[in-house]
């Protein structure tokens, strides 16, 4: 497969046509001498896996700048649907403050997507990555929008402090709840949703590239932990190298627990496992809480550990 163009953006692997062969969704930025997408179409890639590692492409334009796309069930039909995240450009630079349109479009079940009824989710926001996940567990796709800003149509800019997180409950029929900004002040990178702790929710863990806050309250990997109902609790931060962009999951040591490893961007910056201690705490209480120099104290420390995870045998 020959493409002329500037770079592609993520690959998603997902049975799109229901032949129960892997199949992968390519997203293109589109091509020209600017990597504005102007010249060659920007849009996506389909390829039809035939089970035995070869694969039919077929391309579909669309967008503008697409740079991200996510494949799930969105309204429980049974057929993969597609989030794109179509990194709008304009003009012979990149654009930073220009809002980032985000649709869903419907999956035929046949490896196409319906693109001529697409279903705008968001616009006027500035988006920097797509994240998939069910952080209610009302049984419905919602959507996690990494938000590099508003825009403010009065000044061409960014509306101050609108970076973070932004949270979409989907209601399963392609449309969703007004987005709820967390993490204010922040910009993140690659988040990703697991069960930290065993507690049956979905946490959220993500790289912090910058914070504008004033007394800042997340800083490296953050873990935000799922209080239920779509509510997460104050950050857990952890120090990691300088310009980390990459988190990825997986059960490094065996105990069924999930764990994170922190990629480095460039060279120069070693990479890091931090091991899931599965919701494992330890505190300590004094009896009295107060006292006098000279006086007694009864220390308790407190272990609680979570039953142990049993791995899934083949």
């Amino acid at each position: 497969m020959a493409v002329k163009g500037c770079s592609f953006g993520n690959v998603e692997v997902g049975d799109v046509n229901n032949d129960s062969n892997p199949d992968m969704v390519v997203a293109y930025n589109g091509g020209s001498s600017s990597c504005i997408g102007s010249v060659a179409q920007s849009g996506y890639f389909v390829l039809l896996g035939n089970g035995k590692g070869g694969f039919q492409a077929k391309f579909t334009g669309y967008g503008e700048f697409v740079s991200q796309v996510k494949l799930v069930d969105m309204n429980g039909d049974g057929m993969l649907d597609m989030a794109v995240d179509d990194g709008y450009q304009t003009g012979h630079l990149i654009c930073v403050t220009c809002p980032t349109p985000i649709t869903v479009l419907h999956g035929n079940g046949d490896g196409t997507f319906d693109t001529t009824a697409a279903h705008h989710v968001l616009d006027g926001w500035r988006i920097g990555g797509l994240v998939l996940g069910d952080y209610d567990v009302d049984g419905r796709q919602d959507l996690t929008l990494l938000s590099r800003g508003q825009r403010d149509d009065a000044d061409g800019g960014l509306v101050p402090d609108s970076e973070g997180i932004l949270l979409l409950k989907g209601r399963g029929d392609f449309t969703f709840e007004e987005p709820v900004l967390i993490a204010g002040g922040t910009t993140a990178t690659n988040a990703q949703y697991a069960d930290f702790n065993g507690d049956g929710l979905p946490d959220l863990v993500f790289g912090l590239d910058t914070s504008f806050q004033d007394v800042p309250t997340y800083y490296g990997l953050v873990a935000l932990p799922n209080l239920g109902g779509g509510s997460f609790g104050q950050p857990l931060n952890f120090l990691e190298p300088q310009a980390d962009t990459n988190t990825l999951l997986g059960d490094f040591n065996g105990d069924g627990a999930p764990d994170v490893l922190v990629a480095p961007y460039g060279p120069g910056f070693p990479s890091i496992v931090y091991l899931n201690k599965g919701g494992s705490t330890l505190s300590l209480t004094a009896n009295p809480t107060t006292a006098n120099q000279g006086d007694s104290i009864d220390l308790q420390a407190t272990l609680s550990v979570l039953p142990r995870r049993r791995r899934l045998e083949a």
